[in-house]
């Protein structure tokens, strides 16, 4: 069995705009490794591998034609303990696909978090307090989406793209 969600994944340009601001950030932080960072589109949790080859076989049935983001708010969710950057632009077509594939993972009786859908990007964990900084805001388009896996290797999580789906345009 594995932990599983679909994702979008940022490309080169934006990873590197968010090295640049994690490294801007008041210290002392663990900041999430730059090639874990993503959008989580739906957390499935624990998969089996019947409703993993469903979900890759119903999730290539969708049709995504792309998103543009703007990551431009630094949000402390204090609950998880997260700081996170969030998007308050391209929310529509990114918040339909996270549906669908709500919609397909509740078909094949995988438990959902009904939590209202908020694309973030956590950048660091175990946060106490709010930090703040001026940044210029993060924009990158959305060109498909992913199925990714979290590993545990030697204590630390690392995420892994299983398989993706491009956009259609």
């Amino acid at each position: 069995m594995k932990r599983l969600f679909f994702a979008l994944w940022p490309p080169l340009d934006a990873l590197a705009k968010l090295q640049q601001l994690i490294q801007h950030l008041d210290r002392p932080i663990t900041p999430l490794a730059i090639s874990n960072l993503h959008v989580t589109l739906v957390f499935l949790g624990t998969v089996n591998r019947k409703q993993e080859r469903e979900l890759r076989r119903r999730a290539n049935t969708l049709k995504f034609h792309g998103a543009e983001l703007t990551f431009d708010r630094l949000d402390f969710w204090q609950k998880p303990s997260i700081l996170c950057l969030t998007s308050t632009d391209g929310l529509t077509a990114v918040s339909e696909l996270s549906e669908q594939l709500t919609r397909i993972s509740k078909g094949l009786d995988i438990p959902i978090d009904n939590r209202p859908f908020t694309p973030h990007i956590t950048l660091c964990r175990k946060i106490k307090r709010p930090l703040d900084t001026e940044f210029e805001p993060i924009t990158w388009r959305a060109t498909g989406f992913c199925l990714a896996e979290s590993v545990s290797n030697s204590g630390r999580r690392q995420y892994r793209v299983l398989e993706e789906w491009p956009s259609l345009s």
